[in-house]
């Protein structure tokens, strides 16, 4: 299945686990997902010009070439776990469509965008799907010591869209620090696949953040 064979390696929450050495020192600093309604949203709108997409974001977010944020990745980890970033980003740049990546540089939080071919998502490929997460994160906890928690896990066949939402909380004992790693596919009746993956030192609600989204 095209899907699958997509996504296979850019899945893997490698890039979660490594990025706690990049987010544990924005751990303290409050977030922007505080807000009462949809309505009350702040953001910007980002047109990823390759594919007509409009993504919403915080204010805080921009767009960081590829080189520059692996530049900024290096700064922060160790060189283990550099290598297991630079290998998960390699293989997101890889994919068929195009690599959009999303930082921000006060809570250490980031956004990436694949956008795919035209591929259906039935409840069977979630299915698939969440059985490729628990199998690279039981293999990452055992060779990094830390641990991985499904926080949900959603699939919903809408009538423009099918998405499937996956949202893991990863903590390190030793570091004293705490990751929330938010996956999304969304399928649109318009024609696009995308696939989403928020990196953030809290837990948030990006679903009002998608919504607002002109695919």
């Amino acid at each position: 299945m095209k899907l699958k064979t997509n996504i296979k390696y850019g899945l893997v929450l490698i890039g979660t686990l490594c990025m706690l050495s990049c987010l544990e020192l924005a751990n303290e600093i409050s977030n922007w997902s505080d807000y009462d309604n949809i309505d009350q949203i702040s953001g910007k709108y980002h047109v990823l010009d390759e594919d007509g997409v409009k993504l919403f974001l915080p204010d805080e977010f921009d767009r960081l070439p590829y080189i520059s944020y692996k530049k900024v990745l290096d700064s922060v980890m160790s060189k283990k776990a550099f290598n297991y970033e630079s290998a998960r980003l390699r293989n997101l740049r890889e994919m068929e469509g195009h690599l959009y990546i999303f930082f921000d540089e006060i809570t250490r939080s980031t956004v990436t965008v694949n956008t795919m071919p035209y591929t259906p998502l039935s409840r069977d490929d979630a299915q698939y799907l969440l059985g490729m997460i628990k199998l690279g994160n039981d293999k990452i906890s055992d060779e990094l010591g830390i641990n991985i928690e499904k926080v949900t896990a959603r699939y919903k066949d809408g009538v423009h869209a099918q998405i499937f939402k996956a949202i893991y909380k990863i903590d390190d004992d030793k570091k004293l620090a705490t990751v929330y790693n938010s996956t999304y596919i969304i399928t649109s009746n318009s024609g696009k696949t995308l696939f989403i993956q928020l990196v953030t030192p809290f837990e948030v609600d990006f679903d009002p953040f998608l919504q607002k989204m002109i695919i």
